[in-house]
């Protein structure tokens, strides 16, 4: 495979050592003075039981998001704070600078601004933001509901920070933080879902008619609940109602929830047009799925569920998602293969360790390795027909579309 372009290299570079940015202040005025796609670099997710919140008192925010490009080529990149990275952006004379090692460099770096669509009004009470997410440039990001039960009960998986809003912050989607005051999982959806159905159609229809993307994503995502059944009811309602202002063979769509309840459930998902699923099977070795995801189902039950997809929705387009750093590299990519000849496509994102978990102390991978591991599996991809997620200016944790890209084209 050939050579990587610059935009490829410090994409990795950032997913493997997080970016300094300095002063944090400067950039956090910045940001408030116009609206870039920001986060918090401080989170501390802490349940009780009941509810999950974040209870970090340190409000430093910098960028989510940049856009890397050389002219030839362009790339979102997620960020993580690391002081200590040799990666720095300056914010200098009203522009955005990129430095590795203190030597400035030649490619372009620009931070990236919120869509003016999604601070308009539905109504008096709510905006477009308040019910729909654009990650990147160009992924239309639509959340069944807000939370995973599994940090309810205590069984998340142990490198997930779960990005939990913080007491204050206003939750217009069905949250599970207030599931303990109904005496049922359907009696809290059920309570909720004509608002929330109603306030979605009228944000994505805002988004869409306010903004020209270059390609139309939709990206339909769930945490998990009490069980698979529950969360696959709930997401064929919440589709079917989709289906009565979108035609969704319009969209690059994919559900991401867990596994499915039942083959009646799938059928259905994929005549709504619905065209991939998506399981995110995270590790792909037994024993340390078992320890490091406890909330998920079992894992021979999972890898079964990925198989009977593709017998529904068709080899390519049945996908799993694993977390790439935290088992041996060589095996990973042994089990990609398995699955690309069961029709299941494998992506990636790679490892960062996240504060406040559990395996917060593990580090990244080195850039060396997953960039091996990239060209292994964009072999794998090309010798069967499959596809990267999504675009580069989408997926932010990975540089197989880079890297698969330059090899097809």
């Amino acid at each position: 495979m050939g050579k990587f372009s610059e935009v490829t290299k410090i994409k990795m570079k950032i997913l493997e050592e997080g970016v300094k940015f300095e002063p944090i202040s400067l950039f956090s005025d910045v940001i408030k003075k116009v609206k870039f796609k920001n986060k918090t670099i401080f989170k501390k997710p802490i349940s009780d039981g009941k509810e999950v919140y974040d209870y970090s008192s340190r409000n430093e925010i910098i960028p989510s998001e940049i856009l890397l490009d050389d002219t030839k080529n362009e790339s979102i990149v997620k960020c993580r704070y690391n002081p200590n990275s040799s990666v720095e952006l300056r914010w200098q004379d009203d522009k955005l600078e990129i430095y590795q090692d203190n030597q400035k460099l030649k490619l372009n770096a620009s931070l990236i601004k919120e869509y003016d669509v999604l601070g308009q009004k539905i109504d008096d009470d709510f905006l477009v933001e308040d019910y729909v997410d654009v990650v990147g440039m160009d992924r239309i990001s639509l959340l069944l509901f807000e939370g995973c039960y599994n940090w309810i009960c205590g069984k998340q998986c142990k490198f997930c920070d779960l990005h939990p809003k913080k007491v204050s912050e206003k939750v217009c989607k069905p949250t599970l933080n207030n599931l303990y005051k109904y005496d049922s999982v359907d009696e809290w959806w059920n309570t909720q879902k004509e608002l929330f159905f109603k306030n979605t159609n009228l944000a994505l229809n805002k988004l869409i008619k306010n903004t020209k993307l270059k390609h139309k994503h939709l990206f339909i995502m769930a945490g998990n609940l009490t069980d698979c059944e529950t969360v696959w009811r709930f997401l064929l309602e919440f589709v079917e109602n989709l289906t009565k202002q979108f035609d969704l063979q319009e969209f690059d769509t994919i559900a991401n929830v867990c596994p499915h309840d039942s083959i009646e459930s799938l059928t259905k998902l994929k005549s709504l047009g619905i065209k991939q699923v998506q399981y995110n099977l995270e590790i792909a070795n037994k024993e340390l799925f078992t320890a490091t995801c406890p909330g998920k189902i079992n894992y021979e039950e999972f890898v079964n569920k990925l198989y009977e997809a593709v017998n529904i929705f068709g080899k390519g387009n049945v996908r799993s998602n694993f977390v790439l750093g935290l088992q041996d590299f060589d095996e990973l990519i042994n089990e990609c293969k398995k699955f690309a000849e069961k029709g299941i496509v494998t992506d990636y994102s790679v490892f960062q360790p996240k504060k406040n978990t559990p395996y917060s102390n593990l580090k990244a991978p080195e850039m060396k390795d997953v960039i091996n591991f990239t060209k292994k599996l964009v072999k794998i991809y090309i010798e069967y027909n499959q596809h990267p997620i999504f675009c580069s200016l989408s997926s932010r944790s990975s540089i197989v579309n880079e890297v698969y890209y330059d090899n097809v084209r």
